[in-house]
């Protein structure tokens, strides 16, 4: 439908009432946690409802302390498959058990990424 005197090939424009625009992409709301363990959906909350809170190398030293052995500081990681060769294995005799001491950080930092981004 064309205006009186228009005679361009143009699209008739939008009406005047338009919804406002969704917030940009990367932004969310506070949470407890800050914006740690905040994975971002399009509309600015996270994808899935809710927030997952982050995994601490705190803890994951604790269980290496106590049942590392065993695994536990894997299976808490959500590294299942892991945990189970530790347990199976006594970490693998023992030298699982000493590697972890100096990985543990970086294995919960890569946990921490995945976890943001929605990989895990």
């Amino acid at each position: 439908m064309m205006a009186d005197g228009d005679t361009s090939d143009a699209p008739p424009r939008a009406s005047t009432f338009m919804p406002p625009p969704p917030p940009t992409f990367g932004t969310a709301p506070q949470s407890p946690y800050g914006n740690a363990g905040l994975a971002i959906g399009p509309y600015g909350y996270p994808p899935n409802g809710y927030v997952r809170p982050e995994k601490v190398l705190g803890v994951a030293y604790l269980l290496w302390a106590l049942l590392g052995l065993l695994g536990a500081q894997h299976f808490y990681l959500g590294k299942w498959q892991r945990g189970l060769w530790y347990l199976f294995t006594f970490a693998f005799c023992g030298v699982g058990w000493c590697i972890d001491l100096f990985t543990l950080p970086s294995q919960v930092g890569r946990v921490n990424a995945e976890r943001r981004a929605g990989l895990r």
